[in-house]
């Protein structure tokens, strides 16, 4: 059924998406500082994130399912980068795992990033784009959903911003359950052309304006680039929170 799928890969706390970012292209060597990823204990992907500061990092609630989590920085490649080891986990004290509201999470690390020209935090966004604007996101998520398989290159994607309300025409409509409303007023919502989209794998990531985030990436359809929306948790909407939560000042953006 429509939105009832995450966008991670393993251990999330509802059914999975099954593929990446498809139809990606190789992101930029030093373009993209601000993106982390985070694996488990054996070094396997699950999801992404976003530094906001030398010891944060910003993620989807849903990506936390365990303590056991190493945050990467520093590279566009998988099993490369600086490994940074957890301090503590703060999930959005009103996550919902059954409709995914608040899908907010921020990681604190045991040591501070060393800034260099391949990591940098991201300013935050204080507004929405308007609709059909292009924006980006970048991951590591599965390019084939029949193989399963992931990247070793991170891939970047331009996606469109769309309507609330025409996001909210997929909302799942079943007559044997209970509506779920899971677009609230705190999500927007991305879009792209068949055959191109982001999937399992870069749920946490970010969707950037104008090298500003404006999004995390949280939940969309049972399939990948189908034409069918993606939903994100907005910036401007948890930015009093990431602050009051983490005591960081955030650099404003757009």
């Amino acid at each position: 059924m429509l939105f009832r799928y995450i966008l991670c890969f393993i251990g999330c706390v509802s059914q999975v998406f099954s593929d990446p970012i498809v139809g990606g292209t190789n992101a930029a060597f030093t373009k993209f500082t601000y993106q982390v990823s985070l694996e488990d204990d054996e070094g396997f992907h699950f999801c992404g994130g976003s530094i906001i500061s030398s010891l944060w990092v910003l993620t989807a609630a849903h990506c936390i399912v365990n303590t056991n989590i190493i945050v990467v920085t520093g590279s566009v490649y998988q099993n490369a980068g600086v490994r940074h080891a957890v301090k503590s986990i703060i999930v959005h004290e009103y996550y919902n795992e059954i409709t995914v509201e608040n899908d907010v999470a921020v990681i604190e690390l045991l040591y501070g990033i060393r800034f260099n020209k391949n990591t940098q935090p991201i300013k935050l966004s204080f507004r929405l784009p308007p609709s059909q604007t292009n924006l980006t996101t970048t991951g590591w998520g599965y390019q084939n959903e029949s193989a399963r398989i992931s990247p070793n290159h991170l891939q970047m994607l331009a996606v469109k911003s769309i309507t609330f309300s025409k996001c909210l025409q997929y909302e799942p409509i079943d007559p044997e359950e209970p509506l779920v409303k899971l677009i609230v007023g705190k999500n927007f919502c991305v879009q792209n052309p068949q055959g191109e989209g982001i999937c399992n794998g870069d749920s946490g990531g970010g969707i950037v304006w104008n090298e500003t985030l404006i999004g995390v990436i949280s939940f969309g359809a049972d399939k990948c680039a189908i034409g069918k929306p993606v939903v994100c948790s907005s910036i401007p909407a948890f930015r009093y929170w990431i602050e009051k939560t983490t005591g960081v000042q955030i650099n404003e953006g757009i």
